[in-house]
């Protein structure tokens, strides 16, 4: 038989709505697969990660806010009913399983699924990513790593000082011998450079 565990953390009275909080210190744990944590409450704010294999359960009749100090909350497995009236305003991060037994949960923040076979749905229950909240699949984020830039070995030759040959150049001037008469005259060195390997150029890959 499943365990529920019905006991709250700390539940309060909050202007009329009943708040489940877990203060950041606190440790949290399910820690088995049978472990199932019931929260109907309006308002569910959890800034500690949650640890163990087990369920976090949210079945209000009422909309209710997970919320979170933590940059991405980490929570084994996630179950919704009624997931229409569920906001996720946190990143939130599941290592198991999101379960969704009825309703649209509409994302408005990024959730991290290990991958594809992590979501279950039922034929009542539907998930749909927005501009600001999308579905990520960790496994994909493994897969399609890729660096940036590659320089092509062929290229990456060192780089070879350039060096410097000399050419002679003539120099004509009009030298008057006599009255129909003139010479060449000058003879001159000047320098000039070869570049023999240019420099390794990066290739962009897109």
């Amino acid at each position: 038989m499943r365990q529920y565990l019905t006991s709250l953390l700390f539940l309060c009275s909050f202007f009329g709505f009943a708040q489940l909080y877990v203060a950041k210190d606190a440790v949290f744990s399910l820690p088995s697969s049978e472990s199932t944590f019931n929260s109907q409450e309006s308002i569910n704010t959890i800034n500690a990660s949650v640890s163990g294999q087990g369920v976090l359960y949210l079945n209000g009749v009422d909309i209710q806010h997970l919320k979170s100090s933590e940059t991405v909350l980490q929570i084994p497995n996630l179950r919704l009913k009624n997931a229409d009236l569920v906001s996720i305003e946190t990143l939130l991060e599941l290592k198991h399983d999101l379960m969704i037994e009825s309703g649209t949960l509409v994302l408005s923040k990024d959730l991290y699924l290990q991958d594809a076979a992590a979501l279950q749905l039922s034929n009542d229950g539907a998930l749909v990513p927005t501009p600001s909240g999308q579905l990520i699949y960790k496994s994909q984020i493994t897969e399609n790593h890729s660096p940036l830039a590659v320089v092509v070995p062929s290229l990456a030759q060192p780089f070879v000082t350039p060096t410097i040959h000399t050419i002679e150049v003539i120099q004509w001037l009009s030298l008057p011998l006599s009255k129909f008469e003139s010479i060449a005259f000058c003879f001159y060195q000047t320098p000039y450079m070869n570049l023999s390997t240019p420099p390794p150029e990066a290739v962009l890959f897109s």
